[in-house]
Parts: C-alpha cells; structure tokens; sequence
C-alpha cells in the first residue's frame, strides 16, 4: 500500500483516561451532526455516567487535534467491540498510518474497525496491515433519524405499553429469541435480571396482542438533543402483521414527547423489510456504517 506524505510531523494521538475529558475535547465537533456521530456520542456519554457502562476493561478513548485543538480523527473502543472511527476527509494515509501504529504501540488489541463506512473504508486495510492480520467484511448499516413520525394508516390488532414486571420472562425470552435469530457479531449473556433492570428503567416498548408483547424495542444511548432505538425484534410466527411498524412509531413518539428533538437507529442493510418500515413511519437515510472484522 502506498502513502501521500503528508507535510506534518507524526501525529500524537492523545489518549484519555476517563469520558469527561475526552468529550470536552470531541463533543463540540460531533454534535454537529448527531445522528452521524450517534454510536460514538452516545458510547461517551454512557461511559460518562458510568465509566463500567460497557463492563470492567478499560476503554479507548482518543484523539488527534490539529494545530488549532480541533478534532481531525476521534477513536473510540469499549472492548471486545471493534474500534470505531472518525476523520476528517482530508486526512491522508500517511497520517493514518502513524496513528493507527500509535494505537498498536499503546498495546490495543483490536478486533475489528467500525464507522461511517467512508472512514472505516479507508483505516481498516491500514490497520490491518499494520498488525500482519487479515480483513473480513462484516456488516453494512443504515443510520436513520426521525422528527415527526408518521403512524400507519391502519393499526394492527393490540396495544402499545411500555413493558411492566409481570412481562420480565416474556421481554427475557425476545432478547434471547433476537439473538439466536440476528446472530450479532457480539453477543450478550441476557439475564433475567437484566430484562428487569430495562424495564424499571422505562426502556422496553412493547407491542401487546391478547396481553402477549408480540414485538420489542429498546430506547438507547440518549445523546445531547437525540436518543437512539435498537433491539427492534419480532419472534417469526408475530412477522408481516404491523406489529414492528406500530411498536417502533409509537415509541419514536414516546421518546419525542419526552422532549428528545429527533430519534435515530441502524439497520442492517441486508434486511430490506426492515429498512422500508422505518422509512414508512418517517424515518430518513443519514448515513451508512461498514464494519470490518480483523482476522
């Protein structure tokens, strides 16, 4: 592979301790465009709240600034999720190359590479070389927000709840169930006691059908003026009857009353179905993501 030089001294990342003083460094930049940045905004501002929000292992936290304090490439990791990414375009392989060597040196073992894909796109083959390791496409998603929702025309049978206590082994079993049937690149140990956590917290909307929830989602990662939904999963016999759409706008609408300016989620790009959904109820295309595993 071949480098631009770059007229610049070997970038020094700086690497941060704790989540208040990375985001006082990054957040001026990545609000801008919160859906954009809203993975990597929303992680921050979890490990903020809670630096063990993504578990005990220290996480990733670093920057390259330019001559002025700006951010031009922001890494962000909370092991064993890949590192995601961010750059200015005009940043050039010559550079990438030195800071993807300062990670390395630093002693990260990196699983994978995530970002916008036009980010990830271009440091994930150098980071690979760097480390002697191989690259495998993972992958592909969309990230949509959302201002005003659009519910469907006709509602389909049932209700809309936040999730209560008594239905703790239900959401429990949904959580299970979408990981068996999505198959993540990372799993979750879901517990019972984790499914209660959610829902004390108010985070699991549900769609109800003869007191059964037929259909789940999950609020996640509030950001500074937006709040994320994942964990949209509907068991195969409940599909292709309205449960999903009606679930997702009626949360989308929960969370805007609750005074968030827009809502924002991923797809996966190889699920057209679902993609069609969200766009129906008002959801628009911002960006994609590519990840990569290192193998």
């Amino acid at each position: 592979m071949s480098f631009s030089k770059d007229k610049v001294k070997a970038p020094l990342l700086t690497f941060f301790s704790n989540a208040n003083d990375f985001l006082a460094v990054v957040e001026p930049t990545l609000v801008q465009e919160e859906t954009r940045h809203r993975l990597m905004l929303g992680i921050a501002i979890a490990l903020k709240k809670n630096p063990a929000a993504y578990g005990d292992r220290l996480p990733l936290l670093c920057a390259h600034l330019d001559s002025r304090g700006q951010p031009v490439f922001i890494a962000v990791m909370t092991p064993p999720f890949p590192i995601l990414v961010w750059f200015e375009h005009s940043l050039g392989d010559g550079s990438m190359h030195l800071i993807a060597n300062e990670i390395l040196d630093a002693g990260w073992d990196v699983p994978g590479v995530n970002g916008i894909a036009e980010c990830s796109e271009r440091f994930a083959p150098i980071f690979a070389e760097l480390s002697k390791r191989g690259l495998l496409k993972e992958m592909r998603s969309r990230s949509y927000e959302l201002t005003q929702v659009r519910f469907p025309a006709s509602l389909p049978t049932g209700h809309w709840q936040w999730a209560d206590q008594s239905q703790a082994e239900s959401i429990l079993k949904l959580l299970l169930g979408m990981q068996t049937d999505l198959q993540p690149i990372v799993t979750t140990n879901y517990t019972l006691e984790q499914a209660r956590s959610f829902i004390e917290a108010k985070r699991v909307s549900v769609w109800v059908v003869d007191s059964e929830p037929v259909s789940m989602a999950m609020s996640n990662r509030p950001q500074l003026k937006s709040i994320g939904i994942s964990a949209v999963y509907t068991p195969p016999e409940h599909r292709k009857k309205g449960y999903a759409g009606a679930n997702v706008a009626y949360l989308s609408q929960t969370l805007l009353d609750q005074g968030f300016e827009r809502v924002n989620l991923f797809t996966d790009l190889a699920n057209p179905t679902s993609n069609k959904i969200y766009m129906e109820i008002g959801y628009r295309e911002v960006c994609d993501y590519q990840q990569f595993k290192l193998v």
